[in-house]
């Protein structure tokens, strides 16, 4: 399996992945050490490295708390840059070094595959790394961007996501979402829709099967194998997107310029032989008006064009059930929303 992988991704010419993780950082943040022993840590200051960190932080250390100054990123990086000159530093990040090196070994599977197996020019950077000058193929993401299984720390991720996609929206890399949080299936979803990612783009793997070198490599099997056909997708989502925006402005800008004797004239004329209400039917002929607008649109009707191209027998239904959101998407398609249908009984 490896060799094959390594064959359609000289072939594919991807040659760059990108491990991005916290694991990687070369600084701890505030949020990585609430709960250090910073107590201890201020007890066992002396008056020269409060010098030293006086020198660093000028006013801000005797303006401050002590409460205000461990929950500060300006304050954890001056004692993180001093800490060969504090000897009451040791004890605070003793825990933090630990806690690394274990997040850093844990990984190291997936390093040797990328590199030593697969041949890729492999990054490996934490959370501070800009994504969009390392120029990844493959993405590899922390779920969890910071010390703390937090919501912070995932919203931190998905915006990681959003800023690379926004710099090359055109050919978006692929992303396999990495974790050892038994939520993973629960919350990988959820990233990849607030990172808005194509789902054919986005793939999650648990950090404890990392190990399993085919595992891993089958995943980036499966996103590179199907690149190009997903860039076609993707260019049609940001065509779509594009269109909604245009036709939104032609769409009201029309239906803004009707005046209330235009209503009138479309109940006399259509609706009062039939009995139908006038609120029920302007529903619809919005909605087709909408329809045609869309429909004008050159560029979304070139690039939905553009799906025919993908030859779909290399993608066999996965399930025999429908997804659930395809199964929303066609229920739309046939019927009128609940919402309105429910309205008909008040």
């Amino acid at each position: 399996m490896i060799e094959e992988v390594k064959k359609l991704l000289n072939k594919n010419n991807v040659s760059v992945a990108v491990v991005m993780d916290d694991a990687y950082d070369t600084r701890p943040f505030a949020e990585d050490l609430s709960a250090a022993p910073w107590n201890s840590f201020f007890d066992d200051l002396t008056d020269e490295e409060e010098g030293q960190l006086r020198n660093v932080l000028g006013n801000t250390y005797d303006e401050q708390s002590v409460t205000e100054l461990i929950t500060t990123d300006v304050f954890v990086r001056a004692v993180w840059d001093l800490r060969d000159n504090i000897a009451a530093s040791h004890a605070l990040f003793e825990a933090y070094r630990a806690a690394q090196a274990q997040k850093c070994s844990v990984l190291e599977p997936l390093l040797s595959l990328l590199r030593d197996g697969l041949k890729l020019t492999c990054h490996s950077v934490g959370r501070e790394a800009n994504l969009a000058q390392l120029d990844g193929q493959v993405i590899f993401l922390d779920l969890y961007m910071g010390f703390h299984e937090r919501k912070e720390a995932i919203q931190r991720a998905a915006y990681k996501m959003k800023e690379l996609i926004k710099a090359k929206p055109d050919d978006p890399p692929s992303v396999i979402l990495l974790s050892e949080s038994s939520e993973l299936e629960r919350l990988a979803p959820q990233l990849r829709d607030d990172a808005q990612l194509l789902g054919c783009k986005f793939r999650w793997i648990s950090k404890t099967d990392l190990k399993d070198s085919i595992a891993v490599a089958e995943r980036i099997y499966d996103l590179v194998v199907s690149h190009t056909d997903a860039v076609t997708l993707n260019q049609c989502m940001l065509s779509w997107e594009r269109a909604l925006s245009r036709s939104k402005d032609h769409f009201m800008k029309s239906i803004r310029s009707l005046d209330l004797s235009d209503y009138a004239n479309v109940k006399a004329l259509i609706l009062e032989s039939e009995g139908e209400p006038l609120g029920d039917y302007v529903l619809d002929i919005y909605d087709l008006h909408l329809h045609s607008v869309l429909e004008g649109d050159q560029e979304l009707v070139a690039a939905a064009q553009k799906l025919t191209s993908i030859n779909w027998d290399n993608y066999p239904p996965a399930h025999f059930i429908p997804s659930d959101e395809l199964n929303t998407i066609m229920d739309g398609a046939l019927f009128h929303n609940q919402v309105r249908t429910d309205s008909y009984l008040k």
